[in-house]
Order: C-alpha cells, then sequence, then structure tokens
C-alpha cells in the first residue's frame, strides 16, 4: 500500500503497520481510537513520516471488550519491535543506529488508544508492584468500578516486561468508548475508567506527557480536564488546545488532518520536546 506521493510503501510489521523512514530521527507508537484503523490517521501519519519519523500504527477489535488482554498482546508485541524494525530497516539499507536507542521512541495516541497506552505502562510494572497496586485499588473503590475479574486479569499476566520508553503524546484522551455509541450501554468496558484513574494517581504512569484537546470536543473533555489537572505534577510537560473548527465534530480532527491546520505542527513539536527531555530523564532499567 503506497501513500500519495509513492515514498514509502505501507509495511505490515507484526501487528503493526509500519512506515519506515530511509533517515528517521525518532520512532511513533501510534494507538488510534474506537472503530478507526490505520487509514483513518492516513493523513496525520503520513505528515509526521515526512518530518523524519518512523511511524508503526496498531488497529485493534472494537469487539474487544477486555482491554487488560488487548494492553497484554501490545505489550507482548513491543518487545519483539526494535529487533524486527532493525532487521526491516537493514534489509532497505535504511539507517538503523536510531532504533538501538529507546530514548529515541515515542507513543502517540489519540481517543481510547491513550487508555491502551496508559495500560500497557501499567502491565510493565514489576508483577509483585502492579498486583499490590491492584488490591489497593480494590480496597478504595466501590464494588463497580474495580471487580475480581479485575485482578484475575492482571495476576493471570505472568511475564515482567519493562517497557524503556515512555514519554506519550495524548490527543483527546478518553477512557471509555463515546456513550454516543447506540449500543454502548449494553457493553462491560473493563477496566472502569475509576480505576484507571486511580492507578495514573499512583505517579507510576505517563511520566511524561503531553496533552492535545480540542476546542467543543464533548467526548473527551471530561478525561482532559481530569488529566490535565492531575499531571500536573511534574509529569505534564506540555498542554496544547486546537480551536474549534466549524462543521466539525472535534474529537475526530485527528482524522482529518491536514484539512485541520496545526494539530500535526502541535504533536511534532511534543514529539521533539518528549525525546529530548526523556534523552535526559529516562529510568534506569527495571524503573518506571
Amino acid at each position: 500500500m503506497d501513500n500519495t506521493d509513492g515514498q514509502y510503501k505501507l509495511i505490515e510489521l507484526q501487528n503493526f503497520w509500519l512506515r519506515l523512514n530511509p533517515n528517521p530521527k525518532g520512532v511513533v507508537l501510534f494507538i488510534g481510537g474506537y472503530f478507526l484503523l490505520d487509514e483513518s490517521y492516513s493523513r496525520l501519519l503520513d505528515k509526521l513520516y515526512d518530518n523524519g519519523y518512523t511511524v508503526l500504527s496498531y488497529s485493534y477489535s472494537f469487539l474487544q471488550t477486555n482491554h487488560w488482554c488487548i494492553a497484554k498482546n501490545l505489550l507482548e508485541q513491543i518487545e519483539k519491535l526494535q529487533e524486527n524494525i532493525i532487521e526491516k530497516a537493514d534489509s532497505m539499507d535504511y539507517e538503523t543506529n536510531i532504533y538501538k536507542d529507546f530514548s529515541n521512541y515515542c507513543f502517540l495516541g489519540h481517543s481510547l488508544g491513550c487508555e491502551l497506552i496508559a495500560l500497557i505502562q501499567f502491565l510493565s510494572i514489576q508483577r509483585d508492584a502492579r498486583n499490590q497496586l491492584l488490591k489497593e485499588a480494590f480496597d478504595v473503590l466501590e464494588p463497580s468500578y474495580v471487580t475480581e475479574d479485575d485482578i484475575s486479569d492482571v495476576q493471570n499476566i505472568f511475564f515482567e516486561k519493562f517497557i524503556p520508553f515512555k514519554a506519550s503524546v495524548l490527543m483527546a484522551p478518553c477512557f471509555q468508548p463515546p456513550k454516543s455509541i447506540w449500543w454502548f450501554p449494553y457493553i462491560d468496558i473493563q477496566p472502569k475508567p475509576k480505576l484507571l484513574q486511580c492507578l495514573i494517581n499512583t505517579k507510576r504512569l505517563l511520566p511524561w506527557t503531553t496533552l492535545i484537546s480540542f476546542e467543543g470536543d464533548n467526548i473527551a473533555n471530561e478525561d482532559v480536564e481530569w488529566l490535565h489537572k492531575n499531571l500536573e505534577d511534574g509529569r505534564l510537560v506540555n498542554y496544547s488546545k486546537i480551536e474549534k473548527q466549524k462543521y466539525i465534530i472535534s474529537h475526530l480532527i485527528p482524522i482529518l488532518e491536514p484539512i485541520i491546520s496545526g494539530l500535526s505542527d502541535c504533536v511534532i513539536k511534543d514529539l521533539e520536546s518528549l525525546i529530548r527531555y526523556q534523552k535526559v530523564s529516562r529510568p534506569k532499567t527495571g524503573e518506571i
């Protein structure tokens, strides 16, 4: 699958779609929103490629309501990414050194994809520590917000996989599918937003984060406001708001690039800042 300028072929790598830049300055791991596949974001992701980034995008099934399982699968995939990207780039005689340093990697999420980024980071915590954090949440929250199934799902994830990069650009993050979806009241998403908020408040997740919101976004506004407030403990590196656009559903602005000006420039600026910040602030191996 080619982009409009014929500059690259979209490569299937594991469960990701890869835009492999011949001379990359960074790596972006993108996770999008509910119902939205890679093609929905092609304009934005192409713009990142054109500005020097290798981009990997992940699409997940909206029919899978247990997001612990999706995050577990993603974490397993991420562990293999570095080796596979280097192998693919080397086979095409592309630059490979940039991929050997994890400080050049950054998450980019939109909508519910931001929830999955947080869950991936939680599951990468040392097993005993993450189980203890979940039990503490179980003791604090009402039973409707955290269940025995949540604890069972996490405790049954036996592996310990450390993610060596934690920088995240979050676009219009939300912790559950839009309530406007007609069948939403009939599905049970795990984990509940209150549980995820509790885990984020442990300060073990999203250590280096930028937040991008869209004026008039009635889908993500509550979660954006909550993150803006609760990440102002040193974890929020930058916060930007894109102005409201006429005749546009604000939450869907990321799929309308470059029709909507300003977003890609904002994302690129955040990526550059976070990668610089990660290089000097990244934790030692085994820390988070």
